[in-house]
């Protein structure tokens, strides 16, 4: 009797510690961390590209293209070049003379008459 009693204790407890062991085992990572290493779901890469979308618009409000064409108030009358408002009358006569030597600075600039 000791001996079948022996041969039946002994697998339940080799079987066991294998168990036990591949619980503690370091290649198993818990449950917990491979669910937050794994990133999610739909709901949650919606969420960072909604995210990246915001980014993106920030970025674009920065954009002075729209205010520069704004700017562009000065023209010349022969070429029709624009110059942004803040053009000094020097770079005008700068440019009638480059562009344009046969004409007079007033006939490009109509405003630089006072």
């Amino acid at each position: 009797m000791g001996h079948t009693a022996l041969a039946v204790e002994k697998p339940f407890i080799s079987g066991l510690l294998c168990f036990l062991s591949a619980k503690s085992s370091p290649h198993r990572l818990p449950i917990s961390s491979i669910d937050s290493a794994m990133g999610g779901g739909n709901g949650q890469k919606a969420k960072m590209a909604r995210e990246r979308n915001l980014e993106k618009q920030k970025g674009a409000k920065g954009s002075q293209l729209d205010s520069n064409k704004k700017a562009m108030t000065i023209q010349c009358k022969v070429c029709m070049q624009t110059f942004i408002c803040t053009t000094s009358e020097v770079k005008c006569r700068e440019h009638a003379e480059a562009k344009h030597p046969k004409s007079d600075v007033f006939s490009c600039f109509p405003h630089l008459q006072k």
